[in-house]
């Protein structure tokens, strides 16, 4: 979860034993880091990081072993939801963040076939076949959808989900945007609504706390946290129908629309420190503006074919400095990031590292795996800890042990025995999906 406070990194050595069921059998650990961490392997899902927030997946060992083969995963801050081939649903983690689906269970069984899941940190909402929408967790965070559940009919589909932290946006026929979850996420959208009724949707984008709706006739329509890109009045003549706009991009805290004349309009507080005349000229010309990417506190902006430029607090990532000469001028293939440091794979297949050391900025450790001998295919984050998939299908993880910045309980089962096809994680823990899986959150090209 692109992107919860921990405990700080233990320095003893957590190990479980398990015998061929998968089964852990005692050891001497204590219960209270039994607690904090596990490790579990299936037939085709490994998972490892926090107990109780999807790090331990037993509870739906049986669902996981049998017949039917993921055919989608994803995640809330604390829990996991795969999708079966079968359109069967499996759910596990943290109940107060979706890993308890049973109040549901009614809804969502015999006949009802799940087609895709979505997210915010602590509720999911399942689509399915039939076009009707099936939400659960916590009630502020969208998983109560009762509001606008006559609005999710057979007649209308479903063109697109988007989330904030604690919100859920639906494009109904391409045409109609509803919301619901908590109001200052986005989830209320009673302002703005007849600007984002019965005209085309050309796409819609979200930070941690806002939306913005970018429509076919080229206004741009944003609602939820005024501090966090929810209020564009200020740059609402720059964003006019009169210009045509490229594209929106957006970080946690804040927007940024490339327009066609080669500018960049930004809103929110990320773009509102005292160095942000220097980034703007930086990122002021749009042909070389990649993707922007965010930790809780710091924004990485990728400049195609000319590295990154960074802003923000110095140790959630926003200085650079010191790798400043492994990115300059390098072309980035992705920026992945936790709560305070970034991940940068340059064209190569090695990585490159800053911020909080003990949440991933310092890969020293592993720096040897990560230096492009065998190349980084994918990164992905949990709010503390990296894990990186490997050419050859090794995983590497660092950042904090407990949340999944140490796998070695699950390396033999991850050392290129079976094709990984998905990673996906919570904000605590990590979860890959081996061998016979579609494609799915977190896919692996």
């Amino acid at each position: 979860m692109g992107c919860a406070q921990g405990h700080s990194t233990s320095n003893r050595t957590i190990r479980k034993a398990f015998n061929e069921e998968g089964t852990p059998s005692p050891t001497e650990e204590t219960a209270e880091l039994q607690s904090w961490r596990w490790a579990v392997w299936r037939k085709s899902v490994v998972t490892w990081g926090y107990c109780g927030y999807g790090g331990d997946s037993s509870a739906a060992r049986d669902q996981l072993t049998g017949k039917a083969q993921v055919k989608h995963i994803c995640s809330t801050l604390g829990a996991f939801a795969v999708v079966l081939d079968d359109g069967g649903l499996v759910t596990w983690g943290h109940r107060e963040y979706g890993g308890d689906s049973s109040a549901v269970r009614n809804q969502l069984a015999p006949d009802a076939q799940v087609k895709e899941v979505f997210s915010t940190h602590c509720a999911f909402a399942a689509v399915l076949d039939s076009g009707r929408m099936v939400t659960w967790g916590r009630y502020l965070s969208g998983g109560d959808s009762s509001s606008v559940k006559m609005r999710f009919t057979p007649s209308s589909e479903i063109t697109g989900i988007y989330t904030t932290d604690h919100a859920f946006a639906a494009v109904l026929d391409g045409r109609s945007v509803v919301t619901w979850g908590h109001p200052d996420y986005g989830g209320d959208s009673s302002a703005v609504q007849e600007q984002i009724s019965n005209t085309p949707i050309k796409g819609v984008y979200s930070t941690g706390y806002a939306f913005a709706a970018l429509l076919f006739e080229g206004d741009v329509v944003t609602w939820g946290h005024s501090h966090y890109g929810g209020d564009s009045s200020n740059i609402r003549k720059r964003l006019s129908r009169n210009v045509n706009i490229h594209q929106i991009h957006a970080t946690y805290c804040a927007f940024a629309a490339v327009l066609d004349t080669g500018r960049v309009v930004t809103w929110g507080n990320c773009f509102k420190s005292q160095d942000t005349k220097l980034v703007q000229r930086q990122i002021s010309d749009s042909s070389h503006l990649g993707q922007l990417y965010s930790t809780r506190y710091a924004v990485a902006a990728v400049l195609e074919g000319h590295g990154i430029v960074t802003w923000g607090h110095p140790e959630y990532g926003g200085d650079s400095t010191s790798v400043h000469e492994q990115v300059n001028d390098k072309n980035i293939k992705q920026v992945c990031s936790t709560d305070r440091a970034f991940a940068a794979v340059v064209d190569g297949g090695h990585v490159v590292t800053w911020g909080d050391p003990g949440q991933g900025g310092d890969s020293s450790a592993v720096k040897e795996q990560l230096s492009g001998s065998a190349p980084v295919k994918h990164i992905q984050s949990t709010n503390h800890a990296f894990a990186a998939v490997l050419e050859g299908e090794n995983v590497v993880t660092w950042g904090h042990d407990l949340y999944g910045g140490d796998s070695r309980e699950v390396q033999e089962r991850l050392a290129g025995k079976a094709p990984i096809k998905h990673i996906c994680s919570t904000g605590y823990a990590f979860a890959v999906v081996l061998d016979g899986t579609a494609p799915g959150a977190g896919e692996i090209d």
